[in-house]
């Protein structure tokens, strides 16, 4: 599969297959390229008890966003290997009430390059990610997150 030809539905039902939880938040792909990703999801799958957005369904679209836009990088770039979360940070700064869209990127000081040096010379290499939500142009929920891609050989 090479997501240079992949279309975002079909990046979405592979999202679906790998993902299967990423179904029942009732995601939709928005935007995916090799620098950024956004995905949607709607409040009437993820809602808690106060009618506002459950922290971790926004945790998990955070994530969510977050791997996709490496995976897809990944598929673009043919490499073979096992895309794992390291680490993460999740901040909440404000309810979300409605239906929410995830925007991630790559941090600012990712250096591509040095990642596909590293994976070749050491079967395994990190990069980090920031997503973020917004609810009425405010910081709602801040992701920050480390993945790790190890040779699947």
């Amino acid at each position: 599969m090479n997501a240079l030809n992949m279309l975002i539905p079909e990046f979405e039902q592979y999202l679906f297959r790998a993902i299967p939880i990423t179904r029942a938040l009732g995601i939709k792909i928005d935007a995916i390229d090799a620098s950024r990703a956004s995905i949607s999801a709607p409040i009437a799958l993820n809602k808690n008890h106060l009618d506002t957005v459950f922290g971790g369904s926004s945790s998990m679209v955070c994530i969510v966003t977050a791997w996709s836009l490496f995976q897809h990088r990944i598929i673009s770039n043919q490499l073979n290997g096992q895309l794992m979360i390291r680490q993460q940070e999740v901040n909440y700064f404000k309810p979300i009430t409605g239906d929410f869209v995830c925007h991630a990127h790559f941090n600012e000081d990712v250096n591509w390059d040095a990642f596909l040096m590293t994976f070749k010379n050491k079967h395994k290499a990190r990069l980090g990610i920031t997503a973020s939500i917004y609810q009425d142009d405010k910081l709602a929920v801040e992701f920050k997150g480390v993945f790790v891609l190890l040779n699947a050989d």
